[in-house]
C-alpha cells in the first residue's frame, strides 16, 4: 500500500519547543504555509519541523533524528476536514470503514501514533492546542485492535482512559508513555461502535435476511470464511452494550452460524452470569451442532436459574419436551 503522507519515525519526542528566531536561521524554506495555525518547515539537513502560531509568535517542535528502533512514533497534524496538514496517517484514514461520529473534530490538534514492532495494534494520542497556556495538552487516546489473521483488518477501536502524565507535550517523554501503553494488556475504556456496523444492525433489526447476516461474516482474500475465533468477539462483542451482542448472536444462530453465536453468548455470560436467556441460546446452538453433552448442561442451567427466579412457568415447552426426549427429566 502506498501512502501519500510524510512518515516520521520517532524514538523520543522530548518536546523541544523553540522560538521563531532560531528557526529562521536554520530553515531554508517552508512547506504548506498558509493561514493555518500549523505548518511544516524543513531545515538544511532535511529535518522536518512542526510550526505553530501562538500569541507570543511562531514556535515549533523539533523531532529528534530518526533512529532504528523496534518501537516507533508517527506524528500527524490535523485540522478538521480542510486545510489539513498530515505527517503520518490520520485517524480517519486508519479507521477506514470503522469511522464514527465521535471522531469528528473541528479544533486543530496534534496526533501521535504509538506502535510496537511485531504488533498490529496501535495507540493514537490526540493533543489539542490550549491557547490559554500556549501548549499542546492530551485530550483523547484511542487503542486500535487489529485481527491477527484473516487479512489483519481493523477489528475494534477503544477510547481508553489511561492516565498519562505529564499532560503537556513539551513535558512528555514518549518513550515512557510507550512503555506504559504496551506493558499493560488491558486498558480501561469504552469500545466505539463504528457507523457501518450500527447501520447494518439497524437494518437487521427491521428485516433480517440470510444475505444481510452473511455480510457480518469475515472472509479472507480468497473469499473463504475466516475462523470465527479470530474476529467475532473483537468485532461484535460490546461489554457496554450486551443487548447488541446478544441480538447479533441471535441473528447468527437463526441462520446457522452457531460457532459465531456461541462465541458471543459465552462472552455475555462471562461478564454477566445472570443473563439467563443466554444459557438457553447457548444450549440451542450446542444442540444444533449435535454437541448434546454441552447442550443438556446449559439447558439444565437455564431451567435451574429460571426456577430460582420463580419464572419456571415461562420456560418454553419445547425445552421440557427435548429434555424428556433425551431422558433428562
Amino acid at each position: 500500500m502506498k501512502y501519500q503522507t510524510i512518515l516520521l519515525t520517532l524514538l523520543f519526542l522530548s518536546g523541544c519547543v523553540n522560538s521563531n528566531n532560531e528557526h529562521e536561521q536554520k530553515s531554508p524554506y517552508l512547506e504548506n504555509k498558509s493561514s493555518s495555525s500549523f505548518f511544516l518547515s524543513t531545515e538544511a539537513d532535511g529535518t522536518k519541523l512542526l510550526n505553530y502560531k501562538t500569541d507570543e509568535g511562531l514556535k515549533f517542535i523539533r523531532p529528534p533524528k530518526v533512529e532504528k528502533f523496534i518501537d516507533s512514533f508517527k506524528l500527524s497534524v490535523l485540522k478538521g476536514n480542510k486545510d489539513t496538514l498530515q505527517i503520518g496517517w490520520s485517524l480517519e484514514y486508519l479507521l477506514g470503514n470503522f469511522s464514527s461520529d465521535i471522531f469528528k473534530r473541528q479544533t486543530p490538534f496534534l496526533q501521535i501514533e504509538v506502535n510496537k514492532d511485531g504488533w498490529l495494534d496501535r495507540f493514537i494520542i490526540h493533543y489539542y492546542f490550549d491557547s490559554s497556556t500556549q501548549s499542546f495538552v492530551i485530550k483523547d487516546m484511542y487503542k486500535l485492535d487489529y485481527i491477527y489473521g484473516c487479512g489483519h483488518e481493523l477489528g475494534a477501536v477503544y477510547k481508553i482512559n489511561d492516565r498519562l502524565y505529564p499532560k503537556t507535550l513539551s513535558q512528555s517523554n514518549l518513550k515512557k508513555i510507550h512503555t506504559q501503553l504496551f506493558s499493560t494488556v488491558i486498558h480501561e475504556g469504552t469500545k466505539i461502535m463504528p457507523n457501518v456496523l450500527l447501520s447494518k444492525y439497524k437494518k437487521l433489526m427491521k428485516n433480517d435476511t440470510k444475505e444481510s447476516v452473511s455480510s457480518l461474516i469475515f472472509t479472507d482474500d480468497e473469499m473463504s470464511e475466516c475462523k470465527a475465533d479470530e474476529y467475532v468477539s473483537l468485532v461484535y462483542y460490546f461489554k457496554n452494550n450486551p443487548e447488541f451482542s446478544y441480538n447479533i448472536a441471535n441473528f447468527f444462530q437463526k441462520y446457522n452460524y452457531h460457532e459465531e453465536a456461541l462465541i458471543l453468548l459465552k462472552k455475555i455470560i462471562e461478564d454477566d452470569p445472570n443473563r439467563v436467556a443466554s444459557y438457553l441460546a447457548i444450549a440451542d446452538s450446542y444442540y444444533a451442532l449435535n454437541l448434546k453433552v454441552q447442550a443438556l448442561k446449559n439447558y439444565t442451567i437455564y431451567i435451574d436459574k429460571m426456577t430460582s427466579l420463580g419464572l419456571q412457568k415461562q420456560i418454553p415447552q419445547r425445552v421440557k419436551i427435548l429434555l424428556q426426549y433425551e431422558g433428562q427429566i
